[in-house]
């Protein structure tokens, strides 16, 4: 089975920030959507593979969200500790890149 994503609302901050980073459990993206968006946020590695997808062109309306990620790749095993960088893409091909440090 695929893990399922887990979208939450917050509002508690500005634009995106993840938390905590580095982590070993699981990390938050939150983010702050000015207005209804079609948005991907993406995980790949530091050779530009993509690892896991966490929202693939989903209409998220406007507002502050959460999206919790685990570590796990798309088949649900665990990552090998390191770097990964994570990118927000909305429906115009803006892109918000950031970085996710994954310990073991």
């Amino acid at each position: 089975d695929k893990p399922n994503n887990l979208v939450l609302w917050n509002t508690n901050y500005v634009d995106e920030m993840v938390y905590p980073n580095p982590f070993q459990h699981y990390t938050r993206i939150d983010m702050n959507f000015k207005s209804t968006q079609t948005i991907s946020l993406k995980i790949y590695d530091t050779q530009g593979k993509l690892v896991r997808t966490l929202i693939n062109g989903n209409r998220i309306p406007q507002g502050n969200f959460t999206v919790l990620w685990d570590g796990n790749d798309e088949s649900g095993r665990r990552l090998a500790a390191g770097i990964y960088h994570y990118s927000i893409q909305n429906e115009q091909g803006i892109r918000r890149p950031g970085k996710i440090v994954l310990m073991q």
